[in-house]
């Protein structure tokens, strides 16, 4: 459909397309700007990434973290994250920043099940509620603000109070960090440097140029979560 409606060009939000399904659209003429979201390969060149630096902001949610006594730190990647077998970069950032602050990569602390909000709850109990006071996670860093905020109420109605049993962190600093109670901690970026951002690489790409990718910097909107 996005290639027979002839569009001009396409901001690609989603990360359920494959690499090939987002390169057959490339390759019939529509140039796409990417929010990369997860891992891809060997994409057209006219496909430009224009997101927040994650990685960057993984790094320093952890560093936070660990600077505020935490060391078991569950890291739940956004919904249908894992849609391969190979590990992505938010996670292998994770790993790179517990490591660089002295503490073991326990994969057990990654959600690998995350098709569904279901399979994260379950996942996060088994963590948090299922193991011994010596292996229990002590926080929790989310994909997406969604996310924390559903894990949050959800540790709330189970008898944890946050952030004084777990410290709850969420991504890109929505309106939903501020409704919920208590109000969440989130990596935030510039929505109007994003904005200006893609347009100016969108326009670029229609006069046949090929712009670099950019990576927006990052911020930890430090909230009463965590």
């Amino acid at each position: 459909m996005l290639i027979t409606g002839r569009f001009d060009g396409v901001f690609m939000l989603s990360n359920r397309y494959t690499a090939q399904q987002l390169n057959q659209i490339a390759e019939a003429g529509i140039p796409i700007v990417l929010y990369q979201t997860r891992e891809y390969r060997d994409l057209a060149p006219n496909i430009v990434t224009v997101v927040p630096d994650i990685r960057s902001g993984i790094t320093k949610t952890i560093n936070y973290l660990v600077f505020r006594g935490h060391q078991r730190i569950l890291f739940v990647p956004p919904l249908r994250y894992n849609l391969s077998m190979e590990r992505g970069f938010r996670e292998r950032a994770y790993q790179a920043a517990m490591e660089a602050n002295g503490l073991v990569y326990d994969e057990r602390y990654v959600c690998k099940q995350d098709e569904t909000i279901e399979a994260v709850l379950a996942h996060v109990f088994d963590m948090v509620f299922s193991k011994s006071q010596s292996e229990r996670a002590t926080a929790v860093v989310a994909g997406t603000d969604y996310i924390a905020a559903y894990i949050l109420q959800y540790v709330k109605k189970l008898g944890m109070k946050i952030p004084e049993d777990l410290a709850i962190v969420g991504m890109d600093n929505t309106y939903i960090a501020e409704m919920v109670s208590p109000t969440l901690t989130s990596i935030d970026f510039s929505k109007e440097e994003f904005s200006t951002l893609l347009v100016n690489t969108l326009l670029a790409l229609l006069r046949g140029e090929t712009p670099p990718d950019q990576y927006i910097p990052v911020s930890l909107c430090v909230r009463e979560s965590a």
